[in-house]
């Protein structure tokens, strides 16, 4: 009998050892919070060198690159494209706030790199704002096995609502950097995927890696610099709208936040010949939306140089003439629009009042065409900054 108890009372005590065993491996992976905060740290203290892949989904179709990173902590990097081959030696120079396209090899030196190399769409596969993707989107963490050689944590983000998209990161588990990104969009399609296949985090680096470029020929005319200023960021408590007073000659719609859970993250004024554009980008914490201000040719049509889309990308041979856009016209708040669709991209764009506005996002024609009403019905809770022309100073209405 008494070994009967015994027998009964181990079993009991392997029972709850078992039970236990699950809740103490889920005790141990850390918040999604914590782990997203730890990766843009990473992001902004490590230097390493690696290898990545870049696939992408588009109406060109599937493409894959692959690409090798120097990143030197701060604020210096290097991506070089070294496949395919005809574009070997394509990318850019990252050396503080100089952005420098680099061209090697057969690529013809007036071809810009893709634009899936140019700073802001690399960023795009980073999160900078916990608090509002958080708000905004499910987050999950699970053990993410082995990536480029090394352990990592996964985190599955999955939107509050519907209509958006959703993405999975590979973060490594000692350096906190993110190893794998995957990107789908609002009908859980996988649009783009970047991973590293190898990873150095004890490289060896020369500063002359961030150098700029020169042919002979570069040597009478100095390389120009970005025409792009960021005069406003979301570290900052608000916008300095004095400083756009003073650079800016026409009226500008600026809300804070806009239809969806966008919040307002960067203010930067563009220069396109001399014509000035002001970019206000949101973020939901996961997607990004552009919206473009700039002022109108003298015949009331939009400026011959639209905000950038993007260019296909270069090639050593012609490439194949990409898919006309479809355009819509439609009409909000009395003013007729064009709705382009660059799957899975929506564009808007207008003309109001001598001014030319751009639209790009990755949402549904019904979301994207409250926030663009808001823009054109100027509610009282959107703050516009208009020049006084005569006095030479602009007032806030």
């Amino acid at each position: 009998m008494a070994s009967i108890k015994s027998l009964l009372r181990i079993s009991f005590f392997i029972f709850v050892i078992v039970m236990l065993i699950p809740i103490q491996a889920k005790a141990i992976l850390p918040k999604a919070e914590i782990l997203l905060q730890k990766m843009i740290q990473a992001d902004n203290s490590l230097d390493f060198e690696g290898r990545l892949t870049i696939m992408l989904q588009s109406q060109m179709g599937n493409q894959a690159f692959e690409v090798y990173v120097t990143r030197k902590a701060p604020d210096k990097r290097r991506i070089e494209i070294i496949s395919p081959d005809e574009l070997y030696g394509t990318g850019f120079i990252i050396n503080g706030n100089e952005n420098i396209p680099i061209r090697q090899g057969n690529t013809p030196r007036f071809f810009p790199p893709p634009p899936f190399l140019q700073p802001d769409q690399m960023e795009d596969a980073q999160i900078h704002n916990t608090q509002i993707l958080l708000k905004n989107y499910k987050a999950r963490v699970l053990d993410g096995g082995s990536v480029a050689g090394r352990n990592t944590y996964l985190i599955e983000i999955e939107p509050k609502n519907s209509g958006r998209p959703s993405s999975k990161i590979w973060i490594d588990k000692e350096k906190s950097i993110t190893l794998k990104t995957e990107q789908y969009n609002a009908k859980k399609m996988l649009q783009r995927v970047i991973a590293y296949s190898t990873i150095d985090f004890e490289p060896v680096i020369d500063d002359t890696s961030f150098q700029i470029p020169r042919k002979f020929w570069d040597k009478k005319r100095p390389f120009r610099q970005s025409d792009r200023e960021e005069i406003w960021n979301y570290t900052q408590e608000k916008p300095d709208l004095d400083k756009l007073k003073d650079k800016v000659h026409f009226e500008i719609i600026l809300p804070d936040r806009v239809s969806g859970g966008f919040a307002l993250q960067s203010i930067n004024i563009i220069k396109i010949g001399k014509e000035q554009n002001i970019h206000l980008k949101y973020t939901d914490g996961l997607t990004t939306l552009s919206v473009f201000q700039s002022p109108s040719n003298e015949m009331g049509k939009r400026p011959r140089n639209e905000p950038p889309g993007g260019p296909p990308p270069p090639s050593s041979q012609p490439p194949p003439p990409p898919p006309k856009d479809r355009v819509e016209k439609i009409i909000i708040n009395g003013v007729n629009c064009e709705v382009l669709s660059r799957t899975p991209v929506l564009i808007f764009r207008w003309q109001n009042k001598g001014i030319y506005y751009t639209i790009i996002g990755e949402l549904q024609k019904k979301e994207m065409t409250s926030i663009a009403s808001l823009f054109i019905s100027k509610e009282t809770h959107v703050k516009s900054i208009t020049p006084r022309i005569n006095a030479g100073a602009c007032v806030e209405t």
